[in-house]
């Protein structure tokens, strides 16, 4: 059955107790630096995902890839080696005379090996342009110390010189991403011995990929739609029982769903956390019912009957909902 879409425009009602009771759940963040495991070149290959391979290129970790002289039309592909989730710090230098002109430099970020292939440039989807992941940046004096501001999603950074003047060159002399989750990764609870390598693969990256959701909410994704949809929540909740079990941080979204409902009662889709907590205005059958699951799911593994309780009403008003969308075979009304 397809999800039904209800766009609706209706006052917000917003309960200040839940609300308040999310913001004391707000999870304390851990931190971690990163540094790049090697330089790539990108290749393309037809046997690979995208038709872009990244081959290693002379440096090697614990080697500094970055500390190279370059001018203008420079470039170098790093690879952390991992996904990560955070900011980006570069320490920036100069060689040669003095600096007579700004530096203009663009830094593309990628999961992929050809999301820092292919021009930006050429994107042609549906989606809005501005979720792909770039930076301009011109510098007026060197050296310096770059804190983005942004947060990125990425394994592969691609550094280009655009503009120098021809009388000096650039140098990168560090380069540093700060991850970020809100997972305490020290608790996560480990597969049993002996089973398949392979298997264990998969459950390292099942449980990174869920670390780096879990942010100030369980994330749709931390690189698009960053923000907190009650379908991937009710996902991420049942893996997090199993291995990291921050069950507060599922508490706290259950009553951010709770605290920002419309008029009718009716549970969003999706919330958006900042500047404010603004539920969209995308209803959808489904989901408002994923609301119950999620509530009585967290129950069953926490048994807070304190929780349960408060958001009882909430819960049972999105079945009440429901009913008036089903016929009397319970079936859905067009």
């Amino acid at each position: 059955m397809e999800a039904k879409i209800q766009k609706v425009k209706m006052k917000i009602v917003k309960n200040q107790k839940f609300l308040a009771k999310a913001n004391a759940l707000k999870p304390e963040l851990y931190y971690s630096d990163k540094k790049p495991r090697n330089t790539v070149m990108l290749v393309k290959d037809g046997n690979v995902v995208h038709g872009i391979k990244a081959v290693y290129g002379k440096f090697c970790q614990n080697q500094e890839p970055y500390a190279k002289e370059m001018k203008q039309g420079s470039s170098v592909v790093f690879d952390f080696g991992e996904h990560l989730v955070g900011h980006i710090h570069l320490k920036i230098s100069t060689e040669g005379s003095p600096q007579d002109a700004p530096v203009k430099l663009r830094l593309s970020f990628g999961e992929m090996p050809a999301e820092v292939y292919f021009p930006f440039d050429q994107y042609e989807g549906w989606l809005s342009n501005s979720w792909l992941q770039e930076e301009w940046i011109f510098l007026d004096e060197t050296p310096c110390d770059i804190h983005l501001p942004r947060r990125y999603s990425f394994r592969y950074l691609k550094f280009e010189i655009l503009g120098i003047s021809d009388k000096y060159c650039v140098r990168l002399d560090d380069i540093i991403c700060t991850a970020v989750t809100s997972a305490d990764l020290s608790k996560a609870v480990p597969l049993s011995a002996g089973v398949d390598e392979t298997i264990r693969k998969i459950d390292e990256a099942s449980i990174h990929t869920l670390a780096d959701c879990m942010q100030d909410v369980f994330e749709d994704g931390p690189k698009r739609d960053r923000r907190l949809w009650i379908g991937d929540l009710r996902l991420q909740a049942l893996v997090n029982a199993e291995t990291v079990k921050n069950y507060d941080l599922v508490k706290r979204c259950l009553y951010l769903f709770a605290g920002a409902t419309n008029e009718e009662g009716r549970i969003s889709s999706c919330i958006f956390i900042k500047p404010d907590v603004i539920p969209d205005d995308t209803y959808l059958f489904e989901y408002s019912l994923i609301f119950v699951t999620t509530l009585y799911e967290y129950y069953e593994v926490t048994g807070d009957i304190q929780t349960l309780r408060e958001l009882w009403d909430t819960g049972y008003r999105q079945i009440e909902l429901s009913k008036k969308q089903l016929d009397d075979h319970y079936l859905l009304i067009d």
